[in-house]
This record gives structure tokens, C-alpha cells and sequence, in this order.
């Protein structure tokens, strides 16, 4: 791989920190998308378009994940135009992909960056660095003077795009680490507001485990669900008979097996997963200090309890996501810096 190369280019020996590739990766994906015209897609999702950013656009284009905050009725009206989004600019002489970062300059960024002596991995934060600073660089290269057209083609936005991802994802890591939650809660949280809406939908009571009584689907807890999921002002109703349907759409195609609600409702499992690490954001926010506390002299001012919670939280972030002491660190110093300052 490149990455490899360049470490060997280089002479030096750093641990490659998480996310160095997908962050340039990214970038250079970035430098070589077309916005898209509203006016060559039905008027139903012309405003979707319109609004589709280019992360969006990138990740659309990389594994099909949809836009977060659209309704069930819009999600359903884009998927039937993935197909355009794709061919919209894929022939011609300026087709989708000629214009934009080469691998020429991607070996640049890297190099620079593996070099970089403030830190002691191959350290994204470096790499942000050398991308700022060839982004300034519009005499030396072409593809960086095409003219902005909101947040297309402006290597500046990109950046900050770029580093917002960045954060999404060691903030995510992080809180993982910390073990306050498994995926598997938010999965159990979602069966049971898909099985109180089944009996909502079909008017049918339920029996409840523990007394046996015969009960009526919990509006309560499906409206608290609906309030976390749902984005904009969708009918509840409508929304809950969307689900059921596109449930069974799933099993259709794959009559066989457990129903994949991460692969079906991604975004839904995505939101559940925020709402709890933001309602615990103050434990999260004290234990990486903890964690700064324990890379720094202050380590004997940790109790048991609180070094205890730092050794798990950093043997995971080894074991499970490839960080080192020094990279783990610096990785939540710029989480601190930049999202919790």
C-alpha cells in the first residue's frame, strides 16, 4: 500500500495511527467530485439535491449510507435515484473523477506528515496540517482553483469536513473504549419499539412476560423512540408503518436468517447510540481526563476506580481500534480541543 511506502520512504519506524488512511483517502475523494444539478432529477428531490454535501455525496458514492436528517417518504424518494446520482456526470470530457488530488500529492501530504516531529506516530493531526497547507498552494496546482460553488470545490470547507469525521469517529471509539454501552443495547432498545409498533399497527394487546396480563402497545416509550429517530415533522404514524414495511421488504429478499436491523436502520441505531453517550457526556467528558491525568504526571491523583477505568478503556483502544499510548493520547487531547473545550 501507499502508506506503507511512504514509512519505508521516509526511514522511519512510527506507529501508523488510526485513520491516517481513511483521512486522506477522503480528501482526495473529495477533490474530485462534481456537484450535482438539481435540475437533472425529478422535482420531488430536487431540494435534497440541492442540499446533498459533498461528505454526503462521498459516502453515497462509498458504501450507500443515506443523508441522517431526512424523513422515511424522502429516504424512499432518493434511494429510487441513486442510479442518476451515479451517472450524472460519468461521461463526457470532464467526467466525475478527472479533476482533483493524484497520488503524486497524496505521497507528499504523507511523507510531510510521517516526518512531522511533534508526534511520535504517523498522526492524522499531522496530516491535517500538510492538507492546510497545500490547499494554500492554488499557483502549483490546478485542481485547487476550480471555483467554489457552496461547500463543492472550496479545499478549505473539505478540511474542516474532513476533521469533523475524524472527531465523529474517535469520539465514538473513545466512548466504546469506555465500555458504558455494547451495540447490543441499542439493538434490543430498537426490537422492542419494533414490537410494540407490530401490535400498534395490527391493534393487537400483548402479553407482558412478567405478569401475564394482556397489555396495549407502550405509546409512551414509541413516541421517546420516535423522538430520538425520527428527523423533521414526519406523522408518527406514517413513520411507523414505513418501518413495518420496510421490514418486510428485508425479509423478502432474506427469508432466512435474524432480521439485520443495523443493516436496515443504520441511521436509526446510529441516533439511539448519540442520544446515550449524550446523556452521559459528563461521565465521558471526566473519564478522558482521567485519561489525560493518566499520560501525564498526574497519574498518582487517580483513584483505583478512575485507574481502573483508564487501563480498560486504554488496553481496548489498543486491542480493539490499534492505537498506541502515544497516538491514544493525542487523539483525545484533539477530541478534547475540539469538541468539548
Amino acid at each position: 500500500m501507499i502508506y506503507d511506502e511512504i514509512i519505508k520512504q521516509s526511514g522511519l519506524t512510527k506507529h501508523i495511527a488510526p485513520h491516517v488512511t481513511t483521512i486522506t483517502s477522503m480528501w482526495a475523494v473529495l477533490s474530485r467530485l462534481i456537484k450535482p444539478d438539481p435540475n437533472n432529477f425529478p422535482k420531488q428531490i430536487r431540494e435534497i439535491i440541492e442540499k446533498l454535501s459533498p461528505v454526503e455525496k462521498m459516502k453515497l458514492y462509498d458504501h450507500g449510507e443515506l443523508p441522517l436528517k431526512l424523513s422515511s417518504n424522502e429516504l424512499k424518494e432518493l434511494k429510487k435515484c441513486l442510479g442518476r446520482i451515479f451517472k450524472e456526470n460519468a461521461r463526457g470530457p470532464f467526467y466525475e473523477g478527472r479533476f482533483g488530488a493524484s497520488v503524486r500529492e497524496l505521497r507528499m501530504v504523507l511523507l510531510n506528515a510521517a516526518q512531522n516531529p511533534r508526534f511520535k506516530c504517523f498522526n492524522p493531526q499531522a496530516v491535517f496540517g500538510e492538507l492546510s497547507r497545500l490547499a494554500e498552494q492554488k499557483d502549483v496546482y490546478p485542481f485547487l482553483n476550480r471555483k467554489a460553488e457552496g461547500e463543492y470545490y472550496d479545499n478549505s470547507i473539505y478540511i474542516k469536513m474532513i476533521i469533523h469525521e475524524y472527531l465523529e469517529m474517535v469520539d465514538n471509539e473513545v466512548s466504546d473504549s469506555m465500555g458504558l454501552a455494547d451495540e447490543s443495547s441499542y439493538k434490543e432498545l430498537f426490537e422492542r419499539y419494533v414490537f410494540h409498533v407490530r401490535h400498534w399497527i395490527k391493534k393487537e394487546k400483548y402479553e407482558d412476560e412478567v405478569s401475564g396480563q394482556l397489555r396495549d402497545p407502550d405509546k409512551q416509550f414509541m413516541q421517546h423512540m420516535e423522538n430520538i429517530i425520527v428527523e423533521g415533522k414526519e406523522d408518527y404514524a406514517d413513520f411507523r408503518r414505513s418501518l413495518i414495511t420496510k421490514i418486510g421488504a428485508f425479509r423478502l429478499e432474506h427469508p432466512e436468517g435474524d432480521l439485520e436491523y443495523k443493516t436496515i436502520f443504520p441511521n436509526y441505531l446510529n441516533s439511539l447510540k448519540e442520544d446515550f453517550f449524550k446523556d452521559r457526556r459528563e461521565v465521558i467528558n471526566s473519564n478522558k481526563e482521567h485519561f489525560i491525568r493518566y499520560m501525564s504526571d498526574e497519574k498518582r491523583e487517580l483513584d483505583d476506580k478512575d485507574l481502573k477505568m483508564v487501563e480498560k478503556m486504554l488496553s481496548t483502544m489498543k486491542n480493539q481500534y490499534n492505537y498506541c499510548e502515544h497516538c491514544a493520547r493525542d487523539a483525545i487531547i484533539f477530541l478534547l480541543k475540539n469538541r468539548y473545550n
